[in-house]
C-alpha cells in the first residue's frame, strides 16, 4: 500500500502564491481527480506530488516520508507522472518509448533486463498498444499516442500514478477510451490514480474522490456526490447551472446555464 499527502502544502512561482498551506491525504487504490477554474493551482499541486516543484513551505509525504528527503530512483519506483502534452524525444518507436518507463531500474552496467522486458510487454498489453510497438510514436492518432504514453508509465511499475489532464486534445470518443483505461488500471491493478481534469460530468463518472480547488485551497473534497452541487460549481466556476443525475451512470451531471439564450 503506497500513500501520498499533503501538509501545510505552499506553493508557488516568483513570489507569487498559488497554494497556501493546504493539507489533504489522496486515498488509496482510488481514483482522485483535481477540479477547478484555470489558473487555479490543479496542475501545481501535481507537479508537487512529482518532485518537479519544490514547496515554498510544508511538505508531501510519501509512505510516511517527507518527499524531499526520498532518492529520486526511489520516487520513480513509487510514483509516475504522465504530463500534460508530453514530447517523446527524437524519432522513437512505440517500444523504445515504453522501455524509458524502466530507467530508474537501469544502471550503465545492467540494461534491459528479463524483468524489464515482461514489464514492457505487459504495459503494451494493457494499454492494447502491443500492435503498434514497432510504429514511430510520431505517427500514431491522439488516442494511441495518449496509450503509448500511459504504457511508459505503466511500464515503470509504480502503485502510484499522477495524470495531468490526460484527454486534453482528444475527441470524445477518445476521451472515453483513455478513461475506461485508467479506470481498468486503477479496478484491476489497484493503482492510486490522481488527475486534473476539466469536464465536470466525467470528473464525476470516473472519480471516487473529487478535490476542488479555489482560492489558493481546498473548497469541498469528498465524493461526487457530495462535492458536486448547484453551489459548489457557482462558488469554483462562477456558473449557474442544475445538477441532475446521469441517465445511464447515476453520477452527478452539470447543466450549465448560458445567458445567450435568456
Amino acid at each position: 500500500m503506497k500513500s501520498i499527502e499533503a501538509q501545510k502544502l505552499k506553493l508557488g512561482y516568483d513570489h507569487s502564491i498559488i497554494i497556501d498551506e493546504v493539507s489533504f491525504e489522496i486515498p488509496e487504490n482510488k481514483i482522485s481527480i483535481f477540479i477547478g477554474s484555470n489558473g487555479c493551482g490543479k496542475s501545481t499541486m501535481l507537479r508537487s506530488f512529482a518532485r518537479l516543484l519544490k514547496p515554498i513551505d510544508g511538505s508531501i509525504i510519501l509512505n510516511g516520508e517527507d518527499i524531499a528527503s526520498i532518492p529520486t530512483k526511489t520516487i520513480a519506483k513509487n510514483l509516475a507522472i504522465l504530463p500534460q502534452s508530453p514530447m517523446a524525444p527524437g524519432s522513437l518507436t512505440v517500444r523504445e518509448l515504453v522501455e524509458m518507463g524502466r530507467h530508474p531500474y537501469q544502471s550503465w552496467k545492467n540494461k534491459h533486463t528479463d524483468e524489464d522486458k515482461e514489464m514492457v510487454n505487459k504495459a503494451l498489453k494493457s494499454t492494447q498498444t502491443l500492435e503498434l510497438s514497432d510504429m514511430n510514436v510520431d505517427s500514431l492518432s491522439g488516442g494511441q499516442r495518449q496509450r503509448v504514453w500511459i504504457a511508459m508509465v505503466l511500464a515503470q511499475g509504480t502503485d502510484i500514478i499522477l495524470l495531468d489532464e490526460p484527454t486534453t486534445y482528444l475527441d470524445m470518443t477518445h476521451q472515453i477510451e483513455v478513461l475506461d483505461l485508467l479506470y481498468r488500471l486503477n479496478r484491476d491493478e489497484k493503482k492510486t490514480i490522481v488527475m486534473v481534469l476539466h469536464d465536470l460530468n466525467l470528473s464525476c463518472r470516473y472519480a471516487d474522490h473529487i478535490i476542488a480547488i479555489k482560492n489558493k485551497g481546498v473548497y469541498k473534497k469528498g465524493k461526487p456526490d457530495d462535492v458536486i452541487t448547484k453551489e459548489t460549481v457557482k462558488d469554483v466556476f462562477n456558473m449557474d447551472c442544475m445538477i441532475i443525475k446521469d441517465p445511464i451512470y447515476n453520477t452527478p451531471m452539470c447543466v450549465p446555464y448560458s445567458k445567450a439564450f435568456n
